[in-house]
């Protein structure tokens, strides 16, 4: 990635910044999608992966912090983790099949979710 302007939007609070490269973006990756899409009756179908994979991960992640931070038994863990992981995982499974209908915005924000971190 190459180096990126950033504005600090308050003197007083830390944290509180602005990358406009990263607006940029989304202003072109929103404009491709209205154009490419031409109708929002594609998108419902991409919202629903993105839900049930949201909804998948934060389990993953709140099971992590119950086990590293809050010392839970680790025999708690996984039968909770196992429970509500296999209902994450076939809401999943179900949505899968509206993949093709709405992979654009999926490989956009898997594009972004990529770019990021780096």
């Amino acid at each position: 990635m190459p180096r990126l302007r950033i504005a600090h939007t308050s003197d007083s609070t830390i944290g509180q910044i602005y990358v406009p490269w990263s607006n940029g973006l989304l202003m072109v990756s929103v404009l491709t999608l209205v154009f490419a899409f031409r109708s929002s009756a594609t998108l419902p179908f991409a919202f629903g992966m993105a839900v049930t994979g949201t909804i998948t991960i934060a389990s993953l992640l709140f099971f992590y912090v119950a086990r590293a931070k809050w010392r839970t038994p680790l025999w708690l863990i996984v039968v909770g983790a196992t429970v509500l992981l296999f209902v994450g995982l076939l809401f999943v499974a179900a949505n899968m099949t509206k993949l093709v209908h709405g992979a654009l915005p999926l490989l956009i924000g898997l594009t972004v979710f990529t770019v990021m971190p780096i």
